[in-house]
This record gives structure tokens, C-alpha cells and sequence, in this order.
């Protein structure tokens, strides 16, 4: 978390609502901390395992997060893209190396495909700024149940070398932690959590732009749907009381009936939908859309609200988080494309 703390405005430690607690370290190639956490273990380890709750806290303060891949197991892909308010993004990737239900996992990362400026600005911190690569970090995350309502986070992070681990300190990776565990706490104890999926990202684009992407007859068919995916419109009527009913056409040859019906339309703030199959006796799930402008760029949120946990469960299975961030950077490609 070390460049979203470093950005984001000062006083960063001040903004975390409970500090972490630094600990000894093995050598100094290492950087290590606990946390307790007012929030069950079994709620924790989601937090850090399932793909819309990582979104939902790994990055600081007001930055976004897409999870794209998170398999929790050993050897499964890890892959998160975190944005500034400037919808400047900061990719990070890696590999589960060791994945103990619900007590441990061991993940090691990658920072390499961070923006070039933003390695000439930690280079100068770590004292090499002749240099242009980021870091890489193992981190090893423990969970210790304190009765049932609480848990002890200590997360030991091990750099290749001894100037990343003093880099990554001066830059404000322990600011940038406390502040992502506030919103892990957060979203632990939210009674929604369980039955939600929630999309939030920086687009760079003006909040009037991006709303007319989703109410727009034509612009809309063109970017709905994950990657691969098409959309074949039956009929059409965007506004409050309207509705969209349409195919979708997988990659694979399927074919997916949809309908959308408008609840509530108030440009360019907020969207209300329902969405669902349109078949007989199927309720499908409700999505709030909100539209945050900020310095002519968008903070884009959908909130998809089931009526139980296992609903939610049952969609999250098939991919939904991980898809709907491809479809929100189909979205991105169409407002780039003008």
C-alpha cells in the first residue's frame, strides 16, 4: 500500500481510525504489524479470499480497487488494480503460495506494472533513482481468534532486499495498511456484506459523460457485458417505468436472456435497476449505480443487493465480480473511444 499512502493528502497516519501496532522483524528485509480487528475470523479471512470483498478494502483512504482474480489457493492468481481520485491506476499481481483455511495464507506480490512515475518517485525514496523497477513483497497473514467477535490480524512482509523494506516504510506502506484495515473492519461488520457486490472504480472521464454511457440507446448495447460478450436488443426505453430486455451472446456460443427495468433514473447521480432473466417466476437482484463527480472524473459505484447470502454466494460463483469489472472496462474503452 505503499504509493497510495504516499499520495494521498497528509497527514495519512492521522486518518486511520486505530494505528497498528509495529513488531519486531526478523531482519531488515522485513516490515511487520498486528491489528485487532472487531470483526469474527471466518468474516477476516473472506475479507482477504473472497474477490468482492478484497475489492471492497485493499486500497486506502479514497482510492478504488478492482479485484480481477483472487483464487485462494496455493498456486491461484492474485490480481488487483487500485485507482486514485486522478483514475490513475496501480496494478498489482501475484501468486497464493501457501493458503491455510482460516488461520494463514502466504501471498507474494508484484508492483511492476506500476505507472513508470510513480517507480522514478519510490526509486528516489529507496536511493537508487537511477533505477526503474518497483518491488516485490511476500506477505504472511495470520488470524488468531480472539473469542468470537474478534480476531488478531499480524501481517509479516519480507522485501527481496533490505533498501525496499526501508523504502517501503519511509514511503507509508504502515500509514497506507491502517487506513485499508479501517475499511476491512468496516466492511466486516456491515450486516449487508454477506448479500451484496459492490463495483467502485476512478473513471477518467466527466460524470455527465459516463451517465450517458448507461442511459444512452445507443451507447449502452455497446459496452454492457463482460469481456467477450455481446448484446442483441429486443426492445429498448430507458427512463423511470422503462426497461431493456435483450440477449446476451457469450463467447462460448450461449445465449443469456436479460431484462433490465429502470426503478429510479436522476441524471447524472443515480441509476436504480433491476436485473434479471425476464423469465417467469424468476425475482432477480437490484443494482444502485451512483455517479460521484470529482474534478472531471467520475467515482462509479454499482451495488448489487440479493435477498440472501446464499443468493449472493450463488452469483459470485459464477465469475460476477471478476466479469463485472471487465464490463466496467469495456464502459472505459467506449468513453476513451469518445
Amino acid at each position: 500500500m505503499a504509493a497510495e499512502a504516499r499520495r494521498a493528502p497528509s497527514p495519512v497516519a492521522a486518518q486511520a481510525r486505530v494505528p497498528l501496532t509495529r513488531l519486531a522483524a526478523a531482519d531488515d528485509r522485513e516490515l511487520v504489524f498486528s491489528r485487532r480487528l472487531a470483526a469474527p475470523r471466518a468474516l477476516v479471512w473472506k475479507a482477504w479470499t473472497d474477490p468482492a470483498w478484497v475489492a471492497g478494502w485493499f486500497c486506502p483512504a479514497d482510492l478504488t480497487a478492482a479485484a480481477y482474480r483472487v483464487d485462494a489457493r496455493p498456486g491461484g492468481e492474485f490480481r488487483v488494480a487500485m485507482r486514485d481520485p486522478a483514475a490513475v491506476a496501480y496494478p498489482i499481481h501475484g501468486t497464493f503460495v501457501e493458503v491455510s483455511a482460516p488461520e494463514r495464507l502466504v501471498l507474494a506480490l508484484d508492483t511492476d506494472q506500476h505507472p513508470e512515475a510513480w517507480k522514478a518517485q519510490y526509486n528516489r525514496v529507496r536511493g537508487t533513482p537511477e533505477r526503474r523497477e518497483a518491488f516485490k513483497v511476500t506477505f504472511t497473514v495470520t488470524l488468531a481468534a480472539q473469542g468470537e467477535a474478534e480476531t488478531l490480524l499480524t501481517v509479516r512482509m519480507r522485501y527481496e532486499t533490505a533498501l525496499d523494506a526501508r523504502a517501503n516504510a519511509e514511503f507509508g506502506t504502515m500509514e497506507g495498511w491502517a487506513l485499508c484495515l479501517d475499511k476491512l473492519e468496516a466492511l466486516a461488520r456491515d450486516p449487508a456484506a454477506t448479500r451484496e457486490i459492490v463495483l467502485s472504480r476512478w473513471i477518467d472521464a466527466p460524470v455527465e459523460r459516463v451517465f450517458r454511457a448507461y442511459t444512452d440507446h445507443d451507447q449502452l448495447p455497446r459496452w454492457w457485458g463482460p469481456a467477450g460478450f455481446t448484446c442483441e436488443t429486443s426492445e429498448i426505453d430507458i427512463r423511470q417505468g422503462g426497461r431493456w430486455r435483450f440477449t446476451m451472446h457469450g463467447p462460448d456460443g450461449k445465449d443469456w436472456p436479460n431484462l433490465i427495468e429502470y426503478l429510479e433514473v436522476k441524471a447524472p447521480e443515480r441509476l436504480r435497476i433491476r436485473l434479471s432473466s425476464g423469465e417467469p417466476g424468476e425475482a432477480g437482484f437490484d443494482v444502485r449505480i451512483t455517479f460521484e463527480a470529482r474534478d472531471g472524473r467520475t467515482r462509479l459505484t454499482q451495488r448489487m443487493a440479493f435477498e440472501s447470502a446464499a443468493a449472493c454466494e450463488e452469483v459470485k460463483a459464477f465469475g460476477a465480480t471478476e466479469l463485472g469489472q471487465t464490463t466496467i472496462d469495456k464502459l472505459e474503452a467506449l468513453l476513451r473511444a469518445g
